[in-house]
């Protein structure tokens, strides 16, 4: 629905969005740059909905035309860029989508607003074509750029933009975030699977939701530390303790037995290493 809220734990980022959007003191471009695209995509969404919806809020309302219209991906004045098959944005891209219509004035809204969404994959050439039309743009003209890496654009571009850059999310964050969305659709879980699953997705809320998804369907409809365990292929709390007491003891047998059964869930070893030591 490319709301606000879901853009996790960038508040201060947001409020500021809808103070310009109050104040209507909008500058001509953005930059906003998350690590993993999925926030800066949907704040810029959010913000140009807000910049058409008819109602005129700091936020859009999603009922009126215009909202209902971008919704539909069929807004007139919204115009989204993006690579074509996961490749770069090419040259052609920005002409076809940005320079060709930039000149068009806004069918409907007061504002004819660009979404070039993974903006660090422009080719030199998409650049320089864009560029062009940032330096001097007609008023009604904006620019969202979404990236995650700024440092491949030009100084010549970041300099026109106002610059965003979200916080990166925590594994705290990301587990807090499953728990309430598990606890809202009614599926049991253990609270400690929700952590591996956390630190796994290595700052992704997407992805902690794709492997959540998949621990749901392998746990039977529960997402369970033993399931997120083996297809993780994380070790069991008490391998590393299994073998300094098989250490200990000088006993082999028993040393050989936890690593095999290690080494039958496919686990990590260097982890099995930093967990005894």
């Amino acid at each position: 629905m490319y709301r606000y809220s879901e853009a996790l734990c960038q508040e201060r980022i947001i409020n500021y969005l809808k103070k310009i959007r109050s104040t209507k003191s909008i500058s001509h471009a953005y930059i906003i740059q998350d690590e993993f695209s999925e926030n800066a995509k949907t704040i810029a969404y959010a913000f140009a909905m807000s910049l058409h919806c008819q109602k005129g809020g700091v936020e859009a309302c999603y009922d009126c035309h215009a909202c209902k219209q971008i919704l539909k991906n069929n807004h007139p004045d919204l115009i989204y860029v993006e690579a074509q098959n996961q490749k770069s944005i090419s040259v052609g891209d920005i002409r076809e989508k940005v320079n060709d219509t930039v000149e068009i004035k806004p069918y409907s809204s007061l504002y004819k607003v660009y979404i070039i969404d993974k903006a660090d994959s422009m080719t030199v050439q998409a650049q320089n074509a864009l560029l062009k039309t940032m330096e001097e743009p007609p008023e009604y003209v904006k620019f969202l750029l979404a990236t995650t890496d700024p440092q491949k654009l030009p100084i010549t571009i970041l300099s026109r933009c106002m610059q965003f850059h979200l916080k990166a999310l925590d594994e705290p964050q990301i587990s807090a975030h499953l728990n309430r969305v598990l606890t809202a659709e009614n599926i049991p879980f253990d609270a400690p699977a929700l952590d591996k699953l956390a630190k796994a997705a290595q700052g992704s809320i997407r992805d902690s939701l794709s492997l959540t998804d998949q621990a749901i369907a392998m746990g039977n409809g529960k997402v369970s530390t033993d399931v997120v365990n083996t297809m993780l292929g994380l070790l069991d709390e008490d391998q590393p303790i299994e073998i300094i007491y098989a250490l200990h003891q000088g006993n082999g047998e028993r040393l050989m037995k936890t690593i095999q059964t290690v080494a039958e869930k496919a686990g990590d070893w260097d982890e099995l290493l930093a967990e005894t030591a």
